[in-house]
């Protein structure tokens, strides 16, 4: 599956909100702070919440949309759009824009997001897209490149079904987003993909980078 609107490593800058009274909402319904489209891409279909978890900080929902073409070129663009809310902060965090069609890697890191101020709410965000037999992530990383390392449970999402209809999308897919408190580089950071018997089926580092072998004796995830 080509990747046509992912975002890369993106430090904002902004100030967080209080603390929303709502939230999260629940699968297939609308998100808690509906926000507009980018204005490059053509929504085709409602956006609805296609996962939600829960992180330090608090609740957290996946949210999705379709996209369509321009008329002139009605394959080009077809796909969906993904951004990410958190409970803790009003404003939303834009995830990735992805091809419609098959998700071919078992995991791929799409987005990585940084809140640099201010300094007590610094957090660092790594999402991306999964294949349907994905169950769960954990993401591990290094703070300030030393040796311990360090692990988070992601937030999943797998759309099929009705969802998958409502949102205009030819195949199911899957999408994960973590939060970890303070700031860590990316290369400090690999997802690891568990399938529903609790097997290690894949792990990437870095941003869209190669999937990393899975190990012969996968490590032991808490």
């Amino acid at each position: 599956m080509l990747v046509v609107g992912a975002v890369g490593l993106c430090v904002l800058a902004l100030v967080a909100g209080a603390l929303a009274r709502t939230g999260p909402g629940q699968i297939g319904g609308p998100p808690t702070r509906p926000v507009d489209p980018p204005p490059e891409e053509r929504q085709s279909s409602p956006a609805r919440i296609v996962g939600v978890g829960r992180d330090y900080s608090g609740w957290v929902e996946i949210v999705a949309y379709g996209t369509e073409g321009e008329p002139e070129s009605p394959s080009q663009g077809d796909g969906f759009c993904v951004w990410l809310e958190y409970g803790k902060f009003r404003f939303p965090s834009f995830g990735s824009c992805l091809a419609a069609g098959p998700i071919e890697r078992t995991i791929a890191i799409e987005d990585t997001t940084q809140l640099i101020s201010p300094k007590r709410f610094r957090f660092s965000e790594f999402a991306g897209a999964l294949s349907p037999d994905v169950a769960r992530v954990v993401v591990e990383y290094r703070r300030n490149g030393n040796g311990k390392t360090y692990r988070t449970q992601a937030t999943v999402a797998q759309v099929s079904g009705t969802l998958q209809n409502e949102l205009d999308q030819p195949a199911p897919f899957g999408y994960f987003a973590a939060k970890v408190r303070g700031l860590i580089r990316t290369k400090d950071a690999r997802a690891l993909a568990y399938n529903s018997a609790g097997d290690l089926i894949g792990s990437t580092r870095g941003l869209s980078s190669p999937g990393i072998p899975v190990p012969i004796s996968p490590p032991q995830v808490n």
